[in-house]
């Protein structure tokens, strides 16, 4: 499941220049809570709950965050969480939409669908991913539309897009003996790792894709050699499953 609580690469560094004259703003503790969390939370509190009490919908989505992540030392709940990011998206923050539906998605809510569909269909990759962590749950059937979605998400380059785009299709394609469309998946995913690449840190579950595909036994493209070298290639690029079988077959020992 993806969720959006990452360090930034760089801050203004006019943000961590407040003189004691300077007022802070809730458009200062959003800037934080996204990158070093270096503000006290006694005095962001204050700030928060007096923006709450005028209703603002900025405050209602700190809220919201910060119960969903457990940040600045506060405890993870995500019943709170969803209160307060649903009052945040009934007052339009947009923001607040992608967080509402993952930590709907997190608490197994059919809600979540509606929300993480609408924002897939306004092209956020991020709701497209989980989405079809919502077809993994269960919460989502359309398997034609999802594949389209992540195929849209990575034709525009993203890579673990793709890489979910060719689980489902063979997972979808395997229960129904579709060998056509396992072999166009491989071929799908093999053209765009020649022309677009993958990020280093996805080749190793593009290798395992491969793996997989190559030794199920209904497979169209079973083939030992292949499900080998694969297996191999996820290894060396540190797929954890793919050096623990390799371990557990001794299968470096083979020429």
């Amino acid at each position: 499941m993806y969720i959006k609580h990452f360090t930034f690469v760089f801050l203004l560094a006019s943000f961590f220049s407040f003189s004691k004259e300077d007022s802070l703003q809730l458009e200062d503790v959003i800037a934080d809570m996204k990158s070093n969390e270096v503000l006290e939370w006694a005095e962001i509190d204050v700030l928060i709950n007096k923006g709450i009490e005028d209703e603002q919908a900025e405050a209602y989505f700190i809220k919201g965050y910060v119960h969903f992540f457990g940040i600045y030392n506060n405890t993870k709940d995500l019943k709170t969480s969803t209160s307060y990011l649903k009052k945040a998206v009934a007052k339009n923050y947009q923001e607040a939409r992608f967080y509402l539906g993952t930590v709907l998605l997190e608490q197994n809510e059919p809600a979540a669908v509606d929300v993480l569909l609408e924002l897939s269909k306004e092209g956020d990759i991020d709701a497209i991913i989980n989405l079809y962590q919502a077809y993994k749950k269960g919460l989502y059937k359309d398997q034609e539309k999802l594949k389209a979605l992540l195929k849209l998400a990575s034709d525009a380059g993203d890579d673990e897009a793709a890489i979910c785009y060719g689980r489902l299709v063979l997972n979808e394609s395997i229960n129904i003996n579709d060998s056509g469309a396992i072999i166009n998946m491989v071929k799908y995913l093999s053209v765009r790792a020649e022309t677009k690449g993958f990020s280093n840190d996805m080749y190793k579950h593009l290798y395992y894709h491969f793996f997989t595909v190559y030794s199920l036994p209904r497979s169209p493209l079973k083939n030992e050699k292949y499900s080998k070298y694969y297996l191999k290639q996820a290894a060396e690029n540190g797929h954890e499953h793919a050096i623990k079988l390799i371990k557990q077959t001794n299968l470096w020992l083979e020429q």
